[in-house]
């Protein structure tokens, strides 16, 4: 069985309890780690400036929040302000929350549907993400980064761990362009994965306007 090592990030303590809308990844990457700023920054302001950081990652997040309503939702110009003043709305967060590597290829570990069946990545798992759902007392929306994420954070819901609804994304990343055109509506969904794409958007904005029609 792989084992795995877990860096903190500088922010994985901080949890927005009150935040309305929780957006999930499958771990911090490198460009998210804010170890260097411990002891300068408190967790909430690494989290502010690291949490989905670097290009093109926030922008495609961005770019998809905004594109099914979120910012509506949350009644804001653009979700570019959850970095800024509108911080205090959402909590970003990953269901790994300190960096997950390989041990033995030093990878940064990128599969969501490997967590089930590694001892290690189980209890990191739920000793903190699963741990952390039953503080978010205000959240209306789940949204997941990546069918992987969606899977799990649906099979939490299903077990009422998650007791708001949970909505899909195409992973932010930059190697995973053709999925965040086909949500964004810049590429057709020409193949069986893109259709699974085309569906996760289409569920999503549906969910997004019956929760916006019903505040």
């Amino acid at each position: 069985m792989k084992k795995y090592d877990f860096k903190e990030t500088g922010f994985e303590s901080y949890t927005n309890k009150h935040a309305k809308v929780v957006i999930v990844g499958i771990t911090p990457g490198n460009n998210q780690l804010g170890e260097e700023e411990i002891g300068r920054l408190t967790p909430a302001e690494i989290k502010r400036k690291y949490a989905f950081r670097g290009e093109p990652m926030r922008s495609n997040l961005i770019d998809m929040l905004n594109f099914i309503g979120i910012i509506k939702f949350l009644g804001i110009e653009s979700c570019k302000t959850i970095w800024e003043d509108d911080f205090c709305l959402v909590e970003m967060t990953s269901l790994l929350k300190k960096a997950t590597y390989e041990i033995e290829s030093g990878d940064m570990f990128n599969k969501a549907n490997k967590i089930k069946g590694n001892r290690e990545l189980e209890e990191e798992f739920n000793k903190g993400f699963v741990e952390d759902c039953k503080l978010y007392q205000d959240a209306k929306l789940f949204v997941a980064c990546g069918n992987g994420v969606y899977k799990i954070l649906m099979d939490l819901y299903r077990q009422n761990i998650i007791n708001t609804p949970v909505i899909g994304i195409a992973h932010p990343s930059g190697q995973n362009g053709n999925w965040i055109k086909c949500y964004l509506k810049k590429k057709q969904a020409n193949s069986e994965t893109l259709k699974r794409c085309e569906k996760m958007r289409n569920d999503a904005i549906e969910q997004v306007d019956f929760l916006i029609c019903a505040n």
